[in-house]
């Protein structure tokens, strides 16, 4: 019996640890399509912060993801934009959650603010915003 829980517990802790590389996998991979530099960048800082602002507050879906990807890209170079990126884990809708969860464990620059934000979203009702905050919290906590 002992033999048997010993490989259940090897079993859950190895489904455990493919899932969550799946989900960091997913994470980096929505990074990448998300973080296309050049372009990216300079259409987000063509408009002014205020309007993304007011965008993630009262905008429709697509257009609250794009302003949650606009203000965590904008968050890297201008530290008062950084509670902003943070607010778009509160949104109510998943897809804007995830997308400021990279953003935020590439945060090394606002690190303590960036582990505070996603200590937090690891209380959030999505599993995978969950399992994702978990993940960007160990790449902020790993030296480079």
């Amino acid at each position: 019996m002992r033999i048997l829980d010993s490989c259940m517990h090897k079993l859950l802790f190895g489904f455990s640890c493919l899932l969550t590389l799946a989900v960091i996998m997913r994470i980096v991979a929505r990074s990448i399509t998300h973080a296309h530099a050049g372009d990216v960048e300079q259409s987000c800082a063509a408009k002014a912060v205020t309007s993304w602002r007011s965008q993630l507050k009262v905008a429709a879906l697509p257009e609250r993801q794009q302003a949650a990807n606009c203000l965590c890209i904008l968050a890297r170079s201008d530290k008062s934009v950084f509670p902003d990126c943070a607010l778009a884990l509160k949104d109510k809708d998943k897809e804007v959650r995830m997308i400021a969860v990279p953003h935020l464990g590439d945060m090394r620059e606002n690190k303590a603010e960036a582990i505070k934000a996603l200590t937090d979203a690891r209380k959030d009702p999505d599993r995978d915003v969950r399992q994702g905050a978990e993940a960007m919290l160990m790449m902020l906590q790993t030296p480079r």
